[in-house]
């Protein structure tokens, strides 16, 4: 076969230029290494604008330009710095024209230097924010080298005074996201600060109910932060000291009618709060004449940021049930806890039962996207707080619930009270609270539902119950979930038997379980029994229950 190519082939080797160009009529300087082509806006605060990842041909940062009075140009998101304090998108320096130059430019790497000097420094006094006159050179390096999938943005302060400046600082980075796309932080659990939509530490931005969306992931363990788009193949690291930047802000930004500009923007923090307070301890301490050092390196590749280690298993749980596409007239289960269930139907997501400790499989603030949660009882209000914040949903219970989320404040539509054999009609779903008794005084509900002419009971945690007789006869749940703790088996079969139903669920220890099963096999009953391990998942189309394939 003839060779179609020479021997010697001399392929161009990835170089480094920089070119000056304008953008949006304002100068933008344009780096490239090969991998990443890269703007930068120095009349905006040094901002970059534009981080093109050429092997993809994927614009990595969520920037907007916008016109503001008299033509005036305004420019959000990118990579920015705030300094100095975290407030109005970079506050002072990000609206400052800054002067630069190519410091360093061979094939092998460029640099390019921007720099102004700020007046005045932003603290908090006796929760007053307030400004001190200052000097403090404020400069960025921002480097690349040829061939390598890695941009460094190098914030240096230098304080020209000859006291010490506490102050704050943040890197600002504003990458596109879609739903699926994840943010993820080395901590247990992010404190929400703002906003409805996920908790733990992996952050789905297709879970973001409201926004802005606001999280603090406070003393972080390793320095970096992640985001994994769902897709493509690669994963983005951010890495940074973590002795100086032990602190993040992530802020997921969605707005429908401008989807381009979709984004979760990170922010590697020096101080755990947007101002500097008035004590060393809650400040990055500016030494006289020496300058601090904070770089940020942004890395794209493929298995580069660890998530499983710091994974909640609720969260991952959550993810596979709202991925999970659910027919017309058919409805999916998933058991996420002892009694907890969660239900999907092509129109609703559902919790019943949930449960509130923090270390089992799943909390209500796992699934912020749930319509309605169904409690059996009143969770303490410190638990209930926690879950009004994270979650959209509206919560259904006893009395004692509504009154309690009332007296905090929460509003009406938030809630609704049920007492046994109380129903209430929502769109396309049907709930009836149903009695359930315990030696507990407090008033305990179960619950009978009807979506998608589909009906199913829950009876809680309770005693053999005269009223299943009646509810069998009134409704023949097609679906039971019967929770075995509260009855012996003997009751627990009868109690089954007496609902009528087509489909049992038992829910309770493993070797429980088995047995109820079995004593149902030996006396023939009328029904099937399907056994539902924790985290699994089953679609039931009005007579039997299969697993997801």
């Amino acid at each position: 076969m003839d060779r179609l190519l020479p021997d010697k082939l001399d392929l161009p080797e990835p170089r480094c230029s920089v070119t000056e160009s304008t953008l949006a009529g304002t100068t933008a300087v344009v780096l490239d290494n090969g991998v990443f082509r890269l703007s930068v806006l120095p009349d905006f605060g040094g901002r970059l604008c534009s981080l093109f990842y050429r092997p993809l041909n994927l614009e990595l940062l969520a920037t907007e330009f916008i016109q503001g009075p008299r033509n005036a140009l305004n420019v959000h998101g990118g990579w920015c710095a705030a300094f100095p304090s975290l407030l109005a998108d970079g506050e002072l320096i990000s609206r400052e024209a800054w002067a630069w130059e190519i410091q360093e430019l061979e094939d092998a790497r460029v640099t390019l230097r921007l720099h102004c000097l700020v007046d005045r420094i932003s603290h908090k006094v006796e929760g007053m924010v307030r400004s001190t006159p200052s000097t403090v050179l404020v400069e960025r390096f921002v480097r690349l080298r040829a061939g390598e999938s890695a941009v460094e943005v190098e914030d240096v302060l230098t304080n020209r005074n000859i006291w010490p400046m506490p102050t704050t600082w943040s890197g600002m980075i504003s990458l596109r996201a879609r739903a699926g796309d994840r943010a993820v932080a080395p901590v247990e659990s992010v404190e929400v600060q703002r906003g409805v939509g996920p908790s733990g530490n992996e952050l789905d931005f297709g879970l973001l109910v409201s926004t802005p969306y606001q999280v603090f992931a406070r003393d972080l363990r390793e320095g970096w932060l992640g985001f994994r788009p769902s897709s493509a193949p690669l994963d983005i690291r951010l890495t940074f000291p973590r002795d100086l930047l032990p602190h993040a802000v992530i802020i997921g930004q969605r707005d429908p009618q401008r989807p381009a500009e979709d984004s979760f923007r990170f922010q590697p923090l020096a101080t755990p709060n947007p101002v500097a307070g008035d004590t060393r301890g809650d400040a990055l301490l500016l030494p006289p004449k020496s300058p601090v050092h904070l770089p940020v390196r942004l890395e794209v590749g493929t298995g580069i940021i660890g998530m499983g280690a710091w994974s909640r298993p609720g969260m991952q749980l959550a993810d596979m049930i709202m991925a999970q596409r659910v027919p017309a007239s058919r409805l999916a289960a998933w058991r996420v806890g002892e009694q907890a269930v969660v239900l999907k139907t092509n129109r609703h997501l559902l919790l019943l039962m949930p449960e509130y400790d923090e270390d089992g499989l799943f909390t209500p603030e796992d699934l912020p996207a749930a319509d309605l949660i169904l409690c059996a009882d009143a969770p303490p209000r410190s638990v209930l707080r926690t879950y009004v914040q994270r979650t959209s949903a509206r919560f259904i219970g006893p009395a004692e619930l509504r009154q309690k989320l009332l007296t905090d404040g929460v509003g009406e539509d938030r809630s609704v009270a049920l007492s046994p054999g109380a129903r209430v009609d929502l769109a396309g779903i049907s709930v009836l609270a149903t009695p359930a008794r315990t030696q507990s005084p407090d008033e305990r509900l179960g619950y009978l539902l009807q979506a998608d002419h589909l009906t199913l009971y829950h009876a809680g945690r309770t005693q053999y119950l005269g009223e299943f007789g009646i509810l069998g006869q009134q409704f023949s749940p097609q679906l039971v979930f019967l929770p075995l703790a509260g009855m012996t088996l003997t009751d627990a079969v009868h109690a089954a038997r007496q609902l009528q139903p087509r489909v049992v669920v038992p829910l309770g220890e493993p070797e429980l379980e088995r047995q109820f099963a079995q004593r149902c096999r030996d006396q023939h009953v009328a029904f099937s029994v399907h056994i539902l391990a924790p985290a699994a998942g089953a679609l039931f189309d009005g007579w039997h229950l299969r697993a997801m394939g």
